[in-house]
């Protein structure tokens, strides 16, 4: 337990001094009641923080698999709580239940919100929720990295890690190094977001905005409506591309940034990503350019740019809306694919992940294989390498897992009174972390299906554990159930 709360510390401490962020910046802007709530907040997490770190500072600290297994629940569970703060003392929310669930949607980038009249939300929140929305994604990044993969004593992640976060000697992953790695690279590519942004005429305030939310796939908008509304096609081709680098893997990511062809030649997980969303983003344009008044060559590349667009926030489970609407209608069993299949493995994208739908598919076709030609050989080859017997296991029970564990939150959601339909997809879209695909398919269904606010807060609580389980991985749960861990 020392060690998980000296962790812990830190990460609280890093929580207050990131809330000084929005407290300047509302003061720039004439908030002064938010500023006032952000610092508040932001001194109660430093002296928390602060205590812990010097009471745990001398001690001889050791963490075990028992102590990372509470430092992942901690830090998702825990976290947010400190999070929630602002929300509640600028009166985001009229309860603290509620601003848990806006501070658990941003931190794990799931999307979702109790607001719908983005008008009425300060600047300073909307700065946030997006700064929330980006530090999750690196937390999540610095996650499995450094914990997830050692907990389960499999690799879920692929030996590609190795070469590239591993330190130097080859041992066990250090975190110092993992944080070395990674957090360079997702701040400069943020960066090299925002500043696409600005060339590409987005306000710098929105541009900062989206770049946070865009890499970590969250979806956060700093405004109602759509992308479309800034009227910048290269603007939307910017936000697909920095989506599609957020929902793959951050160890291909780093190494083409490297040059390092060796790695990315491990894995074509990246290209079937980038070609699912062209096929998708064409059948879009297709669909968006048929129900054009004025067809014409700005038509079409209008069309495909939205439609690129659209089709890598739907795969990256981003959840940015762009287009009209009314041109774009997306089928309610779409959304619902998409949530349980995500991104890619070693990303901030939701979902089961791209790589492991593809393993099952293709064990699947080897048992097939296996049936009608018993004698044959048949090996199991994913992404240039063979898949041993424990991480096909695992690919296996992580999926009959998060089956049983949506289909029991989908039964409570309905004894709450949400109606079948809707709580299978809100379910999905919590645990995949892809919250906008609910609010996607709700106006649709019109009073049918209640918005997560008219939920109650019972509801929002259980998709607060829905959406921090789908982060941290059911399997992770599980070990904390164990008893077997717990004994010495």
């Amino acid at each position: 337990m020392l060690a998980t709360s000296y962790i812990l510390g830190w990460c609280l401490g890093g929580l207050s001094l990131s809330m000084m962020i929005p407290a300047f910046f509302a003061l720039s802007v004439g908030e002064k009641p938010q500023a006032m709530a952000f610092m508040n907040s932001s001194v109660a997490l430093f002296f928390l923080a602060g205590g812990l770190i010097f009471a745990l500072h001398q001690e001889k600290l050791s963490i075990g698999r028992r102590q990372q297994l509470l430092i992942v629940v901690g830090v998702w569970f825990l976290l947010p709580l400190g999070a929630a703060m602002p929300y509640y003392l600028t009166g985001h929310v009229s309860t603290f239940a509620s601003a848990y669930f806006e501070a658990v949607s941003g931190f794990t980038t799931t999307g979702s919100s109790l607001v719908s009249n983005l008008s009425d939300i300060p600047k300073s929140i909307l700065l946030w929720r997006s700064l929330l929305q980006w530090m999750g994604g690196l937390t999540t990044l610095l996650m499995l990295s450094f914990i997830i993969g050692r907990i389960m004593g499999v690799e879920l992640f692929g030996r590609d890690t190795r070469s590239i976060i591993h330190s130097n000697s080859g041992s066990s992953m250090d975190l110092e190094n993992t944080v070395a790695t990674i957090l360079p690279l997702y701040t400069g590519l943020t960066t090299l977001c925002f500043v696409l942004l600005l060339l590409f005429d987005i306000p710098v305030f929105d541009a900062f905005c989206l770049s946070l939310s865009t890499l970590s796939t969250g979806g956060y908008m700093p405004r109602a409506g759509s992308i479309s509304l800034y009227g910048s096609p290269l603007a939307e081709l910017t936000l697909a591309i920095f989506m599609f680098l957020g929902a793959v893997s951050i160890i291909w990511v780093k190494a083409v940034v490297d040059r390092n062809w060796t790695i990315m030649s491990r894995t074509n997980e990246p290209l079937r990503i980038a070609f699912v969303i062209l096929l998708l983003g064409l059948t879009f344009a297709v669909l968006i350019l048929a129900k054009s008044t004025s067809p014409g060559l700005l038509s079409i590349v209008l069309s495909l740019t939205t439609g690129i667009a659209a089709a890598a926030s739907l795969i990256t489970t981003s959840g940015f809306v762009f287009g009209n609407p009314d041109q774009l209608v997306l089928p309610y069993l779409l959304l619902l694919v998409a949530a349980i299949v995500g991104g890619g493995r070693y990303s901030t994208a939701g979902g089961l992940k791209f790589s492991r739908i593809l393993t099952m598919l293709d064990l699947s076709g080897r048992e097939l294989q296996n049936l009608l030609y018993p004698h044959g050989i048949h090996p199991t080859v994913y992404g240039s390498k063979n898949r041993d017997r424990d991480v096909r296991r695992s690919i296996w029970s992580i999926f009959s897992i998060t089956m049983l564990f949506l289909v029991f939150m989908m039964m409570v959601l309905s004894y709450m009174g949400v109606p079948l339909n809707a709580a299978l997809l809100v379910s999905v879209s919590s645990f995949s972390n892809f919250g906008p695909a609910y609010d996607l398919v709700r106006p649709e269904h019109g009073e049918v299906f209640p918005t997560i606010a008219e939920m109650g807060t019972k509801a929002q609580l259980v998709l607060c554990v829905g959406m921090i389980v789908g982060r941290v991985e059911t399997l992770v749960i599980l070990g904390l159930l164990n008893l077997a861990i717990w004994r010495k």
